[in-house]
């Protein structure tokens, strides 16, 4: 997700809607909006800009954590295949190489 722009489309998307004009909701919305922006009667509230900003930082994070998470794994992996290579070398060197 986008961690600036979604917020100001959001926003400019309801500022049109409360003018009048055409309105149609970004593909997760509706989870981010959902009934926050309903009152008991489904009118619709103010616009809280504050909110979606946070939520989105929260994806934005979330979204960093993964990366640097799934990169630490495969570099976790890389160097246990990199220790086992020379251990297979060493084993090849000193049990094989040398009892021939």
């Amino acid at each position: 997700d986008l961690l600036l722009p979604k917020p100001f489309i959001l926003k400019a998307r309801h500022q049109n809607r409360q003018h009048g004009q055409s309105y149609e909701p970004l593909p997760a919305e509706e989870s981010l909006l959902g009934e926050a922006n309903h009152d008991s009667h489904g009118v619709h509230a103010e616009f809280d800009f504050s909110e979606v900003l946070v939520h989105q930082l929260i994806h934005t994070i979330e979204f960093v954590l993964g990366a640097v998470s799934n990169t630490a794994s495969y570099l976790r992996l890389w160097a246990l295949s990199l220790a086992h290579s020379e251990l297979s070398a060493v084993f090849y060197e000193k049990v094989l190489v040398l009892s021939w």
